[in-house]
C-alpha cells in the first residue's frame, strides 16, 4: 500500500474536487451569487440538480467508454471539465451560464468517480480493494462534500479582493490543472490504465464491442441485486439529509445545531469507510458485512421515527454516521469480483451502479418530500419508516447476492479443484 499511497492520494484529491466541492460548494454560495445574478429559489434548485441529472445520464456511457480505452484518458478528460466547469463559473453572467457549468461538472465527476475502483485495483492486490477504494474514492468523495458545504463562504469572504465567490471556483481551478499533470505522471506506463485490462473473472480474451459489453453487465443478475440495494440506499440516505435539517428545527434545534448534526453524521463516516473497507479485506468477506450493517441502519431509522429527546437523535445520527460509513465502500468494490463483470468490465458496471443509485436519489427525497407534506415536518414518524423500509429492501437484496471477497474467491477455487479431482 505504500507504493501506491501517491495513487491513493491523488484519487482521493480529484474524487474532492469533482464530486466534492464542484458539485457542493456552488448551494452556499448562492446568497452571494443571487447579489450580482438574480436566482429565485427553483433556479437555485435547477442549477444544482442538473449536475445530478448529468450524472445519471452519462455514468453508463463513460463506464464503457473506459472498459474499451481504458480510465487513463477517461479520468483525464473528467479532470479538465472540472477546470471547464469552474471556469464557466468564473465568467457566469446568467443563469444559463451557472447551469451549463453545473452539468458539465455532472459530467467531469461520470467521467472521475466510476472509474477509480478499477484504476486502484490495477495497482492493489484483490485483499486490498476494499482499502484502497474506501481511501482513494468514498473518503475523498465525502470530506469534499464537507468541505464544499461548509469552506465555501470562508474561502469566498477571504478571496473578496479576488472575486469573491467567483475565486473559490478559480481555486478550484488551479488545483485541477496541477491535479491533472500529476494524474498523467502518476498513471504512465501501466497497462491496464490505457486498454481494456484482463478480467479477474472468467471472460474472453478478446477486445468486446460496447454492445457486448454493456448486454453482458445487464444480463449479470448479480449487478441488479447489486443495483437495486444501490437504488434503495441513496433513496433513504438522500430522503435522511436533505430534511434532517428542516426535522430538526420542528423538533426544537437550532439552525447551527442542526446544521452541525447532519455534517457530524458526514464526518464521523469517513474514518468509520476506511475502517469498513480495512475490516472486509482483512476477514476476506463484503456480502455479510454489508447485511448486518444494512440492518443495523434499518433498526436506527425505526429508533428515529420512535426518538422524542433532543440527545436519543444525536446519538442515533451519530450510530447511523459509523454504520453507514462501515459497510458504504464495499458496494462500489463488488463489482470488481462479481463472476461476469471483473475488472474488463469494472467501469461500466460502476457506471450502471452509479446511475440507478443515482435514480434513487432522485426518488427518494421526492417521496419524503410528499409524505412530510401530508404529515407536516413536526410528524416524521413516516417518513423515517419510508426510510427503514428502503433500507430494510436494500437489506434483503444484498442478502441473495453471492459473497465476493478474496475469501469467497479462494474457497470457489478450492471447491472448483476438488471436483475436478
Amino acid at each position: 500500500m505504500r507504493k501506491i499511497a501517491p495513487l491513493i492520494a491523488i484519487t482521493f484529491v480529484a474524487n474532492f474536487i469533482s464530486f466534492g466541492v464542484g458539485i457542493n460548494a456552488i448551494a452556499p454560495l448562492f446568497p452571494m451569487i443571487s447579489r450580482e445574478i438574480p436566482l429565485s429559489p427553483p433556479q437555485m434548485g435547477l442549477i444544482y440538480s442538473v449536475a445530478l441529472i448529468a450524472i445519471a445520464i452519462c455514468s453508463i456511457p463513460s463506464g464503457t467508454i473506459g472498459d474499451r480505452i481504458g480510465p487513463r484518458r477517461v479520468v483525464m478528460a473528467g479532470l479538465l471539465l472540472v477546470v471547464i466547469s469552474c471556469a464557466i463559473r468564473i465568467l457566469a453572467y446568467n443563469v444559463g451560464m451557472l447551469m451549463a457549468a453545473s452539468f458539465i461538472g455532472g459530467m467531469a465527476v461520470s467521467c472521475i468517480y466510476p472509474h477509480l475502483p478499477k484504476v486502484l485495483s490495477a495497482y492493489v492486490p484483490p485483499e486490498r480493494y476494499s482499502t484502497a477504494v474506501a481511501i482513494g474514492s468514498v473518503c475523498g468523495g465525502d470530506l469534499g462534500t464537507s468541505a464544499g458545504l461548509g469552506l465555501a463562504v470562508p474561502l469566498a469572504l477571504a478571496l473578496t479582493g479576488w472575486g469573491a465567490w467567483r475565486g473559490v471556483f478559480g481555486v478550484v481551478v488551479i488545483v485541477a490543472i496541477i491535479l491533472s499533470i500529476l494524474w498523467m505522471v502518476s498513471t504512465r506506463g501501466r497497462g491496464a490504465m490505457t486498454s481494456t485490462s484482463s478480467s479477474t473473472s472468467s471472460v474472453s480474451d478478446e477486445v468486446e464491442s460496447t454492445r457486448e459489453m454493456i448486454i453482458k453487465v445487464l444480463r449479470n443478475s448479480q449487478m441488479w441485486y447489486l443495483c437495486g440495494a444501490q437504488f434503495c440506499i441513496w433513496s433513504a440516505m438522500y430522503s435522511f439529509v436533505s430534511f434532517f435539517p428542516l426535522i430538526g428545527i420542528e423538533f426544537g434545534f437550532s439552525e447551527v445545531l442542526a446544521g452541525w448534526m447532519i455534517s457530524s453524521f458526514a464526518l464521523i463516516a469517513v474514518p468509520s469507510e476506511f475502517a469498513g473497507g480495512w475490516f472486509s479485506d482483512r476477514i476476506g468477506w463484503r456480502r455479510r458485512i454489508i447485511v448486518v450493517c444494512a440492518l443495523l441502519v434499518t433498526l436506527d431509522y425505526i429508533g428515529l421515527s420512535l426518538a422524542t429527546e433532543a440527545w436519543i437523535v444525536h446519538a442515533l445520527c451519530l450510530f447511523q454516521g459509523v454504520t453507514f460509513g462501515f459497510f458504504y465502500p464495499l458496494p462500489f468494490t463488488m463489482p470488481l469480483e462479481i463472476e461476469g463483470v471483473g475488472t474488463s468490465r469494472a467501469s461500466t458496471a460502476e457506471g450502471l451502479l452509479f446511475t440507478i443509485g443515482m435514480c434513487g436519489g432522485f426518488f427518494g427525497p421526492v417521496v419524503s418530500g410528499h409524505i412530510l407534506e401530508v404529515t407536516g415536518v413536526g410528524y416524521p414518524f413516516w417518513h423515517y419508516i419510508f426510510c427503514a423500509v428502503m433500507f430494510a429492501i436494500a437489506t434483503i437484496l444484498y442478502f441473495r447476492m453471492k459473497e465476493t471477497g478474496w475469501k469467497a474467491r479462494g474457497r470457489s477455487v478450492g471447491l472448483s479443484g476438488r471436483s475436478k479431482v
